[in-house]
């Protein structure tokens, strides 16, 4: 017997799966919100990290209202996965320039064998709300595993979709 729904999701769809689980336990479609927020999104060429961060932010106030976080954390009827790509902490001590000409090289090699952009720079970190999942991926899938808090739920949504120089940093 299945105690609980898994939804895994990572990106966008961490969004729109929290604007779903929200939309149940409030009882308001907060689905609708999420498309008209992220269909209005106007990001312009010269717009910064900040002024997307400001959208997203938005977003998240939209389809995260404080009266379903601890409904959706606390719920027995599902489990929310969301996997998070955190740049190597060895990266952290070279300049943001060379970062991305490593990245564009690594990137280039990448074509010819795929795991090695994956494998080199980025660890793959797994927040999930009810109960380690471990045991539904394989072995050594996941660097790390944590729990997703009522302090850390918008940190987590918004590392899942950073896109190092687009947006700005989440450092939970």
């Amino acid at each position: 017997k299945i105690k609980h729904t898994n939804f895994i999701c990572a990106s966008f769809g961490s969004y729109r799966t929290v604007s779903l689980l929200s939309s149940i336990v409030n009882e308001k479609d907060l689905v609708s919100i999420f498309y008209n927020h992220i269909i209005n999104m106007t990001y312009q060429k010269t717009d910064t990290p900040e002024t997307l961060e400001t959208m997203m932010s938005s977003l998240r106030k939209k389809i995260l209202l404080d009266s379903a976080i601890d409904k959706i954390l606390e719920s027995n009827d599902f489990n929310i996965i969301i996997i998070v790509a955190r740049l190597k902490p060895i990266y952290n001590y070279l300049h943001v320039y060379i970062q991305y000409v490593f990245m564009f090289f690594l990137g280039l090699i990448s074509i010819f064998f795929p795991m090695v952009l994956q494998d080199s720079l980025f660890d793959r970190l797994c927040f999930y709300t009810k109960n380690n999942p471990q045991d539904i991926f394989p072995n050594n899938y996941f660097d790390e595993y944590h729990k997703i808090t009522k302090d850390n739920i918008n940190d987590v949504l918004k590392a899942s979709s950073c896109i190092p120089g687009i947006t700005t940093d989440s450092n939970y």
